[in-house]
């Protein structure tokens, strides 16, 4: 499924998402749920001008790889919901502005991380999250600004310590910006943050 031009992308009181490639491109929300949004599997790469990932009730993903580029406004957010946010599985890479920004609930079962900055990055920014042993598990490349990152994966580890860098190179192929690989050479730290809080 392919939206390259919309108002609201995806829109329906609950949206199920378990199988595929989706690509949505907003001008408001990307995909946008009434009571639950729930994602299983495929692949789903959103550019939202509103929210990108937005549930009145509920969000939960389980599987799948799914990518949000924006909002830039701090009046939405790249994940947003009324209800409850878990995340079992699958990675999710969700990056847009700060003043509404949203995570997993604390509870998920699997780990996530959350990165602020101290300024908006601009379009073109490449980031990646490293483990303690500097080891990159993720490299993002935006395709708009933004100031929060979200990124959750079966590699992140819930209280554990993950950094976050900007700059430095990527490899591998590419969806929605997120890769596997990439090197910290020259990048430098935004900090270091604690998953799953």
């Amino acid at each position: 499924l392919g939206v390259t031009e919309s108002y609201e992308g995806i829109e329906g009181a609950t949206i199920t998402i378990s199988a595929g490639e989706t690509t949505v491109a907003s001008a408001d929300d990307g995909i946008n749920a009434g009571s639950q949004l729930t994602i299983g599997g495929g692949t789903i790469v959103v550019d939202a001008d509103g929210d990108g990932l937005d549930s009145n009730g509920s969000i939960a993903i389980s599987g799948g790889t799914t990518v949000v580029n924006g909002p830039t406004e701090n009046m939405n957010g790249a994940l947003d919901t009324d209800g409850s946010f878990i995340i079992t599985g699958g990675v999710l890479l969700a990056a847009g502005s700060s003043g509404m920004a949203e995570a997993p609930d604390a509870s998920s079962a699997q780990g996530w991380v959350a990165v602020s900055f101290s300024a908006a990055q601009p379009a073109g920014t490449v980031v990646h999250i490293a483990a303690a042993d500097g080891t990159v598990l993720a490299s993002f490349t935006a395709s708009k600004a933004f100031s929060s990152l979200v990124y959750s994966s079966a590699q992140i580890t819930s209280g554990a310590s993950y950094t976050a860098f900007t700059g430095g190179s990527v490899q591998g192929e590419s969806i929605g910006g997120l890769t596997t690989g990439g090197g910290i050479d020259g990048a430098t730290s935004v900090g270091t943050f604690t998953a799953g809080q």
